[in-house]
């Protein structure tokens, strides 16, 4: 869905309001990822995800400015449809790491995760 909304560059001026906040949401996301992978590894509860939050928080601040601003008044329903469909994309990726998140704290704290992990000190 991410891909579908991104898959044509927005407007300059959305590229400059939106683009960093978004990045920054990818680079989070992305970092999340990456720490919630080890997290399963070691079986541990699943990572924070402060990050990933604040940087949705500063994107949904940029999309506010820009209704305020009225930006979007003049472009063709498109583009406004994708900007729209980027920020409900978002809304879904930040459920499914709250999703991702629950279950992996669940692996950690399940009896497999500590028998696994028993097992593992056992034969080392």
């Amino acid at each position: 869905m991410i891909g579908r909304a991104a898959a044509v560059p927005l407007p300059e001026r959305f590229q400059v309001q939106l683009g960093p906040p978004l990045a920054r949401v990818v680079e989070s996301a992305a970092d999340y990822l990456r720490a919630g992978r080890l997290a399963l590894i070691a079986r541990r509860n699943s990572p924070p995800l402060d990050e990933v939050e604040a940087a949705l928080d500063v994107y949904a601040a940029a999309i506010a400015t820009a209704r305020r601003e009225r930006l979007t008044q003049d472009l063709p329903g498109d583009v406004v449809e994708r900007i729209f469909a980027l920020g409900f994309a978002l809304e879904q990726l930040h459920q499914n790491l709250i999703d991702l998140a629950r279950c992996v704290t669940e692996f950690a704290q399940s009896n497999t995760g500590r028998i696994d992990a028993r097992l593992d000190q056992s034969l080392q």
